[in-house]
Parts: structure tokens; C-alpha cells; sequence
């Protein structure tokens, strides 16, 4: 072959190399193109722009005959953080996921994540780039650490407990500094463990957890609360689904209403209770009793009855004063519930005047009850003032009975069974 034969081959293999090299780089093109990234592919040689695809356009703000040949320095807001990247990137081969401050061509900045490689481009040795932007992700990011920071300080400024709860797993996660005031938990003691051990009723914890899964929030559940200290809380709890710290939680509202509840049992109590011996009054000895009535018809079970009634016992306050006549009327209550049980129920019906329930009890078993009392407050009582005084009690014993339609029947023969008791010469028990 001669020279020019040899010359035109040649030329031959660089056209038939140069296309397959055209259409190589081509390819690559038509997939970078695709990419939902920004590429950029900077020769090394002279750190000048060969290639952007349409979506580094759109982020940039800028063409691809604007950007082809230019530097891609030019591109950077910070030249501290792309000297930091080129450092990386000699030194390595690649850089990863470096984040910076990228300008725009109208010249606004925004943050962006960059990765970077050496790849062969077009014959040559080039820095392919991938440009993420995330400048909605970071103003997001700010958004959320400032709300969450807000939302901190008024949590912490409210004048009542605040509890936040992981909703995943109900661990606490964060208590207000009014919640460790009021001695609700510490800090310390609060966070990390489960809410559910705070509180004391089993019940209370499966009810309350199956209404936030229910319902996806509480109002003024009603619970008692403990801590390490084994101090009880009467609380009302609020709670509603929010977000903190980027994590679905539970931010619970917590009422202490200790000394209301303290109050209302005294309440109560002062409703239902003889303020002298405290025992039932006459109210509360009365709705017991009909509940026992209603018990007894339902159900069949025996139920008796005695109504006591000290003798003589005008006479005591007459004589004595009735600061004495007190002292023998607590005197007898406490005689006489040493004789019963606590399933028993008595009650001062006015004056010396009192009752006894016996549920589960037919008469055989309460005559030996009204026997036992007898014999109990026979030895003398020695009163405040050093007076030793006896006194003794008449009783009326009935049963409840089929035949009874009304628990008034039953109340009226135990009446009647104790004004023969009384007629026959006090002291003693008579059954009706």
C-alpha cells in the first residue's frame, strides 16, 4: 500500500472513531438529560463549562449557551466552601454529598448538595457534577426549628403541666418546668419511660390508650398519677396529636385537681355522715338500706335489721349535761362496731336513736349480734369529768321477708319489735 493509500485509511479509522466517540458522547447526553438532577461536566483542563443538562438550567435560571464555556467558579456563592470542595475532590478522586451555597445567574444564592467524579467526556478527562438543590428542604428545616422553637416557649410559659409523648410508643419525650414544679415528675424521672407507668388504675391505662387510638386525642379524662415518690395526684388530662421534633407525639394537657377531689370526699362525707360519731346519718343509713331491699328481692339473700335505742338516756343529759350525754353516745357507737362487720352498716337515725344492717345475716345470727352488743357495754363508761355511769340499749330485731313489698315494712316491724322490747322493761333484744 503506498502513502496515500495508507493516509486515506487512516483518515478513514479517526472518521469512523470520531463518530463512534459522537455518538457515545451523545448517548451520555440523552441520559444526563433525563436526570432529575442538575449535571454539570467542567473540563479539567480549564475548569470550563461543556455540558448542563435542561434541569441544571432550570435550577441555575440560566441556558445552556450561557453556560457552556463559562467557569464553573462562577457558579459558586462561597469561594471558601468550593476551595474546601476542590481540596476534597484532588485529594480524593470524588467528592460527596458536600453541601454549599450556590448562586444563581440573576445572582440569588441557595443551598445545595454537590457530588462529583472524574469521568471521560468527549476524549477528554472531566469533573462530572451532580447539583441537588434543596433550598426548600433547608427553609423548611428552618420553619420547622423555629416553630418547634415557639412552639417550646409558649409549651414551657403555660401555667399548667405539659407532657409530650412519643406516639409510636407513649414515651415521654418532654415535661414543661410547671409540671416539675407542681411535683407532678422530674425531668430526670419522666423522660424515657412510658407515660403509662405514671399512671395507678390498669383500667385508666387501657381506657386512655384506646381513646387517643380511637379518636386521635382526650378530654378531661380523669386518672390518678403517681410518681417514684409514691405521692398521688388526682389529674384531669387533655391531650391532641401533634408534631415535635419532626415525630408524630402526643401533647397532653394535665389538670391537678387533688384538693378538689380532697373536697369533694369531704363533702361527701359531711352529706352522709353523723358529724358526732361518725357513722352513717340517717340519709346515708336509708339509701344503703334500700339498695340492701332491692339487693334482697333480686337476688333472695338474707338481710336483718336492728334498730337500738338507749334507755333512760334523756335522763344522762338531764342529769349530766349533754356534753356527757356526747361522750355516751360515741361511747356506744364504737362499743358496738366492735361487735360487727365491716360488711355491716350502722347509722344514727337522731338523737339515741340507731340502726344496724346485717346483709347475709337471718335472725338467729342477729339476735347473737344485738346479744354481743348488750353484753359489750355493760361494763360502766367513765366519762372526761371522771364520772363512771352505766347505761344500757333496747333492740328491735326483723328480717327481711318475701312478703315485703316495700323496705318500709321491714323498717316498720323492727319498730315495732323495739317498743316491745322497751314496753317489756328496756334492756333486752325482742325479734318482730
Amino acid at each position: 500500500m503506498d502513502d496515500q493509500s495508507s493516509a486515506q485509511e487512516t483518515l478513514r479509522q479517526y472518521v469512523k472513531l470520531d463518530s463512534k466517540l459522537y455518538v457515545s458522547t451523545q448517548n451520555i447526553r440523552n441520559i444526563l438529560d433525563a436526570a432529575p438532577v442538575a449535571i454539570v461536566i467542567v473540563r479539567l483542563s480549564n475548569n470550563h463549562i461543556t455540558y448542563v443538562n435542561q434541569k441544571c438550567c432550570e435550577v441555575f435560571r440560566t441556558t445552556r449557551e450561557e453556560s457552556i464555556g463559562d467557569v464553573s467558579a462562577n457558579y459558586w456563592a462561597v469561594q471558601a466552601e468550593r476551595e474546601e470542595y476542590m481540596r476534597q475532590f484532588e485529594a480524593q478522586g470524588f467528592a460527596k454529598d458536600i453541601e454549599a451555597r450556590m448562586k444563581r445567574h440573576d445572582g440569588k444564592e441557595f443551598q445545595a448538595l454537590v457530588s462529583s467524579a472524574i469521568v471521560d467526556y468527549a476524549g477528554e478527562k472531566a469533573r462530572l457534577s451532580g447539583i441537588l438543590d434543596i433550598q426548600e428542604r433547608k427553609d423548611l428545616e428552618t420553619n420547622i426549628r423555629e416553630s418547634e422553637e415557639r412552639f417550646r416557649t409558649i409549651v414551657e410559659k403555660l401555667p399548667f403541666p405539659v407532657v409530650i409523648t412519643r406516639a409510636s410508643d407513649h414515651v415521654v419525650m418532654y415535661l414543661n418546668p410547671i409540671a416539675e414544679a407542681v411535683g407532678l415528675v422530674s425531668k430526670d424521672e419522666a423522660v424515657g419511660r412510658q407515660a403509662k407507668s405514671f399512671v395507678v388504675i390498669p383500667a385508666d391505662r387501657r381506657r386512655l390508650a384506646e381513646d387517643v387510638r380511637l379518636y386521635g386525642n382526650v378530654n378531661n379524662f380523669e386518672t390518678v398519677l403517681t410518681n417514684h415518690h409514691g405521692r398521688l395526684m388526682h389529674v384531669l388530662i387533655s391531650a391532641v396529636q401533634t408534631v415535635y421534633g419532626g415525630e408524630k407525639v402526643l401533647l397532653s394537657g394535665i389538670q391537678d385537681i387533688t384538693s378538689l377531689k380532697l373536697m369533694e370526699q369531704e363533702l361527701r362525707k359531711l352529706a352522709t355522715t353523723d358529724h358526732l360519731t361518725n357513722i352513717a346519718n340517717r340519709r346515708a343509713w336509708f339509701e344503703r338500706a334500700e339498695r340492701e331491699f332491692l339487693r334482697f328481692q333480686r337476688y333472695g339473700h338474707p338481710c336483718s335489721i336492728l334498730c337500738l335505742d338507749l334507755d333512760h338516756f334523756k335522763q344522762v343529759n338531764d342529769q349530766y349535761g349533754h356534753q356527757v350525754g356526747d361522750e355516751i353516745l360515741i361511747d356506744f357507737t364504737n362499743r358496738s362496731q366492735q361487735c360487727i362487720r365491716d360488711l355491716d352498716y350502722m347509722g344514727r337515725l337522731g338523737g339515741e336513736e340507731f340502726a344496724v344492717l346485717l346483709p347475709e345475716t337471718d335472725v338467729d345470727q342477729a339476735e347473737k349480734v344485738s346479744a354481743k352488743i348488750q353484753e359489750t357495754i355493760r361494763k360502766a363508761y367513765e366519762t372526761k369529768q371522771g364520772i363512771s355511769l352505766l347505761y344500757t340499749v333496747s333492740i328491735g330485731i326483723t328480717q327481711f321477708c318475701k312478703d315485703d313489698a316495700t323496705f318500709d315494712q321491714a323498717l316498720s316491724r323492727a319498730d315495732r319489735a323495739l317498743y316491745a322490747a322497751k314496753n317489756a322493761g328496756r334492756n333486752r333484744f325482742v325479734t318482730g
